[in-house]
């Protein structure tokens, strides 16, 4: 994780060193990238080291995500800011000495946020990721649990994916396309919240498969092209429907065995940042061959289906996880 903190922090200096390199820049953003996935991917992995207890670990996740919504829109914001008042090397240095910041964030904290999770158990080797995707395909319900936490959030972003065009096709002017986005998030900061800290375990695996359809599905509604004060509604109720991924999240930690569970939950994430843009990339196909309310439309019941038919293959490992999490609140 260090070093997926400090490369990034050399690189961005010799951005702003040599701004009118195009190589420099392209190798930096590249690196920057591909050092971001790394990073998130080891940051799910270690999360439940951290946070060794099920409610804590949800609580977590769910401040990643409301934290991740917050710093689009305000490192959007700070970004233009900086280089507005700054120029484009000064915003550059500033970036740069981010992450460093990040760096020593992590050199500091990890190690002493690791000292106090509980590693009674000896450590055992490592098994190999053929051995962790057989484990994963003979545990019953996980692959279903894991593909449902990777499709939702990818036919949700249908809208964010069509929203500039939805927008120019009622005649309202596409620079409006922010307030969608705001209500979008808006809707699963809220969501995440109530999920992760007012609802309980149970209550919030039974929530699974409602949240999802209403995560996936709320683009159907498109069909009838409402307007853009009503789209500003329907995209805010959607982005509730992300109250779906802490039952989601319960569901993957306690059905994946613990001698793989970090390994699985650092590929999980991964795929989830990988599989997103692939559905961003068809999203925006579909919507360049038809009407984007119709895409829409298409894609939310595309989407109802998907889950439906995801959750109905799992829902029996879904159900022991629920009925044992009735069995630890009676007890």
């Amino acid at each position: 994780m260090l070093f997926t903190a400090v490369v990034p922090a050399l690189l961005t200096v010799a951005l702003a060193l040599n701004l009118s390199n195009l190589w420099v820049a392209l190798a930096t953003m590249l690196v920057v990238g591909v050092g971001g996935a790394i990073y998130f991917g080891l940051r799910a992995a270690i999360l439940p080291e951290v946070l060794p207890q099920e409610d804590m670990y949800i609580a977590g996740r769910a401040l990643l995500r409301v934290s991740s919504q917050a710093t689009q829109v305000i490192g959007s914001i700070s970004g233009g800011a900086f280089v507005l008042t700054l120029g484009a090397s000064g915003a550059l240095w500033f970036n740069a000495a981010s992450f460093l910041l990040l760096a020593a964030l992590v050199f500091i904290g990890i190690p002493r946020a690791l000292s106090f999770s509980e590693h009674d158990e000896p450590e055992a080797a490592k098994p190999g990721m053929r051995a962790v995707a057989a484990t994963v395909l003979r545990t019953p319900g996980l692959v279903g649990v894991l593909l449902i936490g990777w499709l939702a959030p990818c036919f949700a972003i249908s809208v964010e994916t069509l929203a500039a065009p939805y927008v120019s096709s009622i005649g309202r002017d596409p620079a409006l396309l922010s307030l969608i986005l705001a209500a979008s998030g808006a809707g699963m900061v809220v969501g995440d919240v109530i999920a992760s800290r007012m609802l309980s375990a149970s209550a919030r695996t039974r929530l699974i498969l409602p949240a999802a359809v209403l995560f996936v599905g709320s683009s159907v509604v498109f069909l009838a092209e409402p307007n853009l004060e009503i789209t500003l509604g329907i995209v805010f109720i959607a982005g509730l429907g992300i109250m779906c991924l802490p039952g989601l999240d319960s569901a993957t930690i306690r059905l994946t065995p613990k001698s793989v569970r970090g390994t699985v939950l650092s590929v999980q994430f991964l795929i989830f940042l990988g599989i997103q843009g692939v559905a961003a990339l068809l999203w925006g196909v579909l919507g360049s061959t038809m009407a984007p309310n119709m895409a829409l439309a298409l894609i939310g019941a595309l989407g109802i289906v998907t889950i439906v038919v995801l959750y109905l293959a799992t829902h029996r490992a879904v159900e022991s996880v629920k009925a044992n999490q009735e069995e630890a609140v009676e007890s």
